[in-house]
Formats: structure tokens, C-alpha cells, sequence
């Protein structure tokens, strides 16, 4: 059974580290610019884990909460960020701090997913 994952960002650049990172993981990727337009992907794919960016989500965080409890949500952002979603936090299965460091992406991303 194919393991999806769901990477939400409006940065080109972390989508595109994602992408690079994981082209030769047994893990399916998809990422998105914005998830206004994709809920449909959650339920579609039924990802193992959904990788948001906060202030990309903005407004969003009740909707993408429901999530977790089919998935495992990974909230990304600068230590300030955070703050944004502490109301959600018990729903988290983690945060990944900005700027994500490349040697050490694909090992983080897989201990997450697999």
C-alpha cells in the first residue's frame, strides 16, 4: 500500500526541498501551494502525514485540524510562528522549525512518515 504524503507551503522553495528530498522514497508525495482548493487530496489520498506551513494556512487551522484524526499533522514555521497554533498543539503529531536544514531533511521527513 502506497504511504502519501501532503506537503502544504507557498514557498516554491521548501515544496520544491520536498520534492528533491523524497523523489527516490517510497513515499508519495504531494505538495500544494495552498490548501484552500486541495481538501479534497486528504480525503483522496488519505496521506500518513499532512506537512503545513502556518502562516500559509492562516484561517485554515480548524479545518486542517480536523484532519488529525485520519493523519498525522506537521506544523512548520519560525519559532514565533508557533504561537499561532498553540490552541491546536495537542492536535500535533509535531513542529518543524524554519529554516529546515537540507542534510538532515529526507531522514526527518521518513522518521515521521514510515
Amino acid at each position: 500500500m502506497e504511504k502519501h504524503v501532503l506537503v502544504i507551503d507557498r514557498e516554491k522553495f521548501i515544496r520544491s526541498m520536498f520534492d528533491n528530498a523524497m523523489k527516490d522514497s517510497p513515499l508519495k508525495l504531494m505538495t500544494v501551494e495552498g490548501i484552500q482548493d486541495h481538501y479534497y487530496l486528504v480525503d483522496d489520498l488519505k496521506p500518513v502525514a499532512v506537512f503545513f506551513d502556518i502562516l500559509t494556512c492562516m484561517g485554515e487551522f480548524e479545518r486542517i485540524m480536523a484532519c488529525a484524526e485520519k493523519t498525522k499533522l506537521y506544523a512548520m514555521g519560525f519559532p514565533e510562528d508557533f504561537d499561532l497554533v498553540k490552541t491546536f498543539e495537542h492536535k500535533l503529531a509535531g513542529k518543524i522549525e524554519k529554516p529546515i536544514p537540507a542534510s538532515q531533511f529526507r531522514a526527518t521527513i521518513e522518521r515521521y512518515c514510515l
